[in-house]
């Protein structure tokens, strides 16, 4: 058993704990400190007994039990130093039979702060915390079983969890343990759930009011809408660009030109904030759309001396840094522009006005214009691909519009093959088959869809395409 003793240290009591057994257990001694006031003394008599069980348990063979590992953690807490020392005398040993759900949570966490977002920590953190809480943050990983999941599960459901948030949580703790098992605290993965079951997608109702709202016709109303000058800017930017509110947010005078020949914006993405030098950011180059140029300039004309950002005025964004900054922790100290929260602006202005307010806004506009987009005649795919800054299957499996067009695109773009093999410009006249060949090579069920197409290009082209427009070519 372990003992407790007093010595007398530059006049005052100083605890130590002389230990039973481990590594040289004969003269392995713990230094607690100095004991100022009684107090101190129960907390060392505390400490004594909490390390007698631990020995006696260890003599034994047994696993901890709740209260020693509830008193482990409290420790780990408050006096890391004596954990560390228990750790060094092998009182404690930090595998598989004493690692808890809640150090697993953990490690994964400040591994995360070291490789991921903070954000995107956080994240982790908070929707495995679900599954933590569930079985009890002091719950041994080892203990945990398949059951436990089916459970989780049914508790989900039970309280009205969608399928996409159950997978979030379910994919996320499988993560973690799969971590544990490359580190040998566990020999198996047990969250093991069924994958099609919690596909990461729209709920279909949210597609559906997605679909039914977000139209070309509220979306205008949205831009003709009394509001702050900077929200017409911001909003012409989303619409047209398609970009992610966050990357409008950050934008930079220096990274719109306006060149006559080619106007463009140079939207930065996902991995921005990992670079310190600009010049190594990551940056997808977009067309600068017609629509967008007047409102542009005129911004630019509004602007202050010493304004880098394009919007300033709305959001609380004049002050803020470009990208939040945090502690060693992760702890946000101060938000920053890239992870400003738009949505309850623009749904203020959109009740304001009479608008209906459609599920997930911003990316109900992004989904809109990649569909916008996808149907315009000689935009190529890895044109889209470039402009909107994501690949067509996450396309697909993301922004449920563009669905729909894709089948309709890619029908057509077998209905003109057959019909002739010529390369249509947009705003310059065919080449090698005239309109009335194309038309004439197709068949009567698939005319009308044809002619159809036709007039949307004839559209497009009105409501102005990018300068350069020959430069956007497919063949057809």
């Amino acid at each position: 058993m372990a003992s407790l003793s007093f010595t007398k240290k530059n006049g005052r009591r100083y605890g130590r704990v002389r230990l039973s057994q481990g590594r040289n257990a004969k003269h392995a001694m713990i230094n607690l400190g100095y004991a100022n006031t009684k107090k101190a003394e129960r907390a060392f008599c505390s400490i004594e007994d909490f390390i007698s069980e631990l020995e006696t348990v260890t003599q034994s063979g047994r696993r901890l039990d709740s209260e020693l590992l509830r008193q482990l953690q409290s420790y780990k807490r408050t006096n890391p130093k004596l954990v560390a020392d228990l750790e060094k005398h092998n009182i404690i040993v930090r595998i598989r039979s004493n690692v808890t759900i809640s150090e697993l949570i953990e490690e994964i966490y400040q591994l995360n702060l070291k490789t991921s977002k903070h954000r995107t920590a956080r994240n982790y953190k908070q929707a495995q915390y679900h599954f933590v809480q569930f079985v009890g943050e002091h719950t041994l990983i080892e203990d945990i079983t398949v059951g436990d999941v089916i459970e989780f599960e049914a508790k989900c459901i039970s309280d009205g969890k969608a399928p996409t948030t159950i997978g979030n949580y379910l994919k996320r703790m499988r993560s973690a343990f799969e971590f544990a098992v490359k580190k040998e605290w566990i020999e198996k993965n047990p969250i093991q759930y069924k994958t099609a079951k919690y596909r990461m997608k729209k709920s279909s109702r949210t597609e559906r009011l997605q679909k039914e709202l977000c139209t070309h016709e509220n979306l205008e109303l949205l831009l003709q809408a009394n509001k702050h000058f900077e929200w017409n800017v911001l909003l012409t930017i989303v619409r047209y660009s398609g970009c992610r509110v966050g990357e409008a947010l950050i934008l930079r005078w220096e990274d719109i030109s306006f060149d006559p020949e080619d106007p463009t914006i140079s939207f930065r993405g996902k991995d921005t904030e990992h670079h310190a030098d600009r010049a190594d950011m990551p940056v997808r180059i977009t067309p600068m759309w017609s629509e967008q140029q007047e409102i542009l300039k005129r911004s630019f004309s509004l602007k202050r001396v010493n304004d880098h950002f394009v919007i300033n005025n709305i959001l609380n964004l004049r002050d803020k840094p470009e990208f939040e900054i945090t502690n060693d922790a992760g702890q946000v100290l101060v938000s920053g522009r890239y992870e400003t929260n738009a949505y309850q602006g623009l749904r203020q202005i959109c009740r304001s006005n009479g608008i209906s307010v459609w599920p997930k806004l911003f990316h109900s506009i992004r989904d809109f214009r990649i569909n916008e987009v996808a149907n315009m005649i000689g935009i190529t795919v890895p044109a889209m691909d470039e402009w909107f800054g994501n690949t067509e299957d996450v396309r697909k499996k993301h922004y449920s519009s563009t669905k729909d067009t894709t089948e309709a695109r890619q029908r057509l773009a077998g209905v003109r093959s057959e019909a002739s093999d010529v390369r249509l410009v947009c705003g310059k006249e065919a080449s090698g088959s005239t309109l009335e060949q194309i038309v004439e090579g197709v068949d009567e069920a698939d005319r009308a869809k044809l002619l159809e197409k036709v007039l949307d290009m004839l559209q497009q082209a009105e409501r102005g395409l990018p300068a350069k427009k020959e430069k956007y070519t497919r063949r057809v």
